[in-house]
């Protein structure tokens, strides 16, 4: 996901960086990271692949959703903007 931010936002200048954490966390977790985690998460539990499991996992998301973002956003906003502000190379 990093190489479509470093696409959209080449550099690594404060600008870019910060930009490319934004994205990250406000889009790129919420939006794709966590419904396909608890979704994943609930066909491992019931071992079927179904529209119901898909369903489940959404619900789980929706009651949960602040307190994982809170979880991830105290990790992964520092984690994330030492990444982007290094160099491709150093990575």
């Amino acid at each position: 996901m990093f190489r479509a931010f470093d696409w959209l936002v080449p550099g690594t200048s404060l600008r870019a960086s910060l930009w490319k954490v934004f994205f990250a966390n406000a889009i790129g977790d919420p939006v794709f990271f966590f419904p396909t985690f608890y979704t994943m998460r609930e066909i491992a539990s019931t071992g079927t692949v179904s529209a119901d499991c898909v369903q489940n996992g959404l619900t789980k998301y929706s009651e949960n959703y602040w307190d994982d973002w809170i979880n991830s956003w105290s990790i992964w906003i520092p984690a994330h903007f030492v990444k982007c502000a290094t160099p491709t190379a150093l990575r």
